[in-house]
């Protein structure tokens, strides 16, 4: 394969990390944060955000690569098994998105840092375990939407009024379910729609 050019190589990493959907990822955290009080502290809000970027992309970095197998037999056009980005340089970019995550998220606190820890665990579980039981990978999912709204929460703990706290519980519980469900139910119609080709 020919060296490829710089913006060829931007356009492979926009493309690996599927950028229309990497900022939607801060909304989890921020959320957390401001429904368990912490408006009255702003400026953890961007360290919170720019550490859930990096989360995101470090899931979608180690997912492309669990799944390189699978996408050289079924998407050979993916960055990866392409080739436009090397396993090498894919797994760097892991490795600095998951420190950059961590070290940010220590800026909200330790309780927020811890938070990271777990996401980041789950985000590989999801990557490298998950895929193999429809309910495992919903349930983990899920728990990835959880924990990344909690970052938010920890970030404010332990002053977070009786109040909040139950809007908060209530928020992540009705998370969970919600993204259980979604999961389940996209997980069943593409099982149904790969029985139902000849």
């Amino acid at each position: 394969m020919s060296e490829m050019t710089f913006t060829g190589k931007l356009c492979a990493w926009g493309r690996l990390l599927r950028l229309p959907n990497l900022f939607t990822a801060p909304w989890d955290p921020v959320c957390g944060f401001l429904i368990a009080g912490g408006a009255s502290d702003p400026e953890k809000i961007g360290y919170l955000a720019v550490a859930a970027l990096c989360a995101y992309a470090f899931g979608l970095v180690t997912n492309d690569i669990a799944d390189l197998k699978t996408d050289t037999a079924e998407r050979p056009a993916r960055p990866l098994p392409s080739g436009e980005i090397s396993m090498k340089e894919a797994s760097i970019a892991a490795v600095v998105l998951c420190i950059v995550a961590l070290e940010l998220t220590s800026f909200a606190g330790h309780g927020a840092c811890f938070g990271m820890m777990l996401l980041l665990v789950v985000i590989l579980l999801y990557n490298y375990c998950g895929r193999k039981s429809a309910l495992l990978s919903s349930a983990l999912m899920g728990l990835c939407r959880v924990f990344s709204f909690g970052i938010g929460v920890a970030a404010v703990y332990p002053e977070i009024p009786s109040l909040n706290m139950t809007l908060c519980a209530l928020y992540a519980a009705g998370m969970f379910l919600f993204m259980f469900l979604r999961e389940i139910t996209h997980t069943i119609n593409a099982l149904n729609s790969r029985r139902s080709c000849p």
